[in-house]
């Protein structure tokens, strides 16, 4: 049985959660906008006893398949930046810990 849904819909921030609902029964159509529609179109019912659908739900391109909760490219490009920080920083401490090693300074000319 659905305990829980959170997700962002077209009419805002959806937060269901049928733990806070009363004991009695209760019931809500499942809206989609389905291909060649001109309006919204009832595919599923949402109750009490649990979920019942009438189509498939048409996700943005057209897919059936339920989309992951999180938009993935935004979090890899960010993992794949800080790799490459994580890897210029410890790039740097090898090099400075070799030269450091063979007792390698670099002074300029000035001396300063």
């Amino acid at each position: 049985m659905l305990q829980q849904v959170n997700f962002q819909g077209l009419s805002g921030h959806i937060n269901f959660d049928s733990r806070l609902l009363p004991a009695q029964p209760w019931r809500f159509d499942v809206l989609n906008m389905q291909p060649g529609q001109p309006d919204f179109t009832t595919v599923g019912l949402l109750n009490s006893s649990g979920y019942t659908s009438f189509a498939p739900i048409i996700w943005p391109n057209n897919l059936t398949v339920t989309p992951y909760d999180k938009f993935e490219e935004a979090e890899t490009v960010g993992a794949v930046y800080l790799l490459i920080v994580e890897l210029t920083l410890l790039l740097g401490l090898v090099i400075g810990t070799i030269l450091e090693h063979k007792h390698f300074y670099y002074l300029p000319e000035s001396g300063v």
